[in-house]
């Protein structure tokens, strides 16, 4: 495996998968258990993941921008009024096929999952670094 190919440790963190291609959130499903993860689910609307906002712990998400109209936003308003990191990704943003190259392409966004909920873990405590 190569350096570049290697994911974060994400120390069992709950994620929400709010994607709009079912094919998409199921090869997500499978990166984020690879890199050490826990699915709290993989939902397509604002509806699902609001509800689930409210009655599961989630550390962290990965969001679709391409929901129907403002859905996306409303989800990461939440997941930002909830102090829960999350990043955004969407794979037709390059034009390739999907399917041939959702793993690939969506790696470098596992590891900026890892790299949120390691700063976020630092917010925590944010003037610690001072002492």
């Amino acid at each position: 495996m190569e350096v570049e190919d290697t994911l974060p440790n994400l120390h069992g963190a709950r994620v929400l998968v709010v994607q709009n291609d079912p094919f998409v959130a199921a090869d997500l499903d499978l990166l984020i258990d690879e890199a050490g993860g826990t699915i709290v689910a993989l939902t397509h609307s604002e509806r699902d993941a609001l509800f689930l906002l409210g009655r599961e712990p989630v550390d962290a998400a990965i969001v679709d921008p391409n929901l129907a109209e403002g859905e996306a936003a409303t989800v990461m308003w939440a997941l930002e009024s909830r102090e829960i990191p999350f990043v955004i990704y969407s794979p037709k943003a390059t034009g390739h096929d999907v399917s041939a190259y959702v793993s690939k392409a969506a790696r470098p966004f596992i590891a900026a999952l890892g790299i949120a909920l390691e700063l976020a873990a630092e917010i925590d405590e944010p003037f610690q670094f001072l002492l």
